[in-house]
């Protein structure tokens, strides 16, 4: 990858993740956000199937 200026390029992460940064959350936090929101997802849909 050439870089021009400026910081490198990249995707910035998850789309949730980028919109907490631009609203000035530290990296971590929002990473960390993202992570527990995923889990929260994943816990809540596994739970759902089991009482089908």
């Amino acid at each position: 990858m050439i870089q021009t200026r400026g910081r490198p390029k990249g995707n910035g992460g998850p789309p949730l993740a980028r919109f907490l940064r631009r609203c000035g959350w530290p990296p971590a936090l929002a990473a960390s956000v993202v992570t527990v929101t995923f889990l929260l997802v994943a816990a809540g849909t596994r739970y759902g199937r089991m009482n089908l």
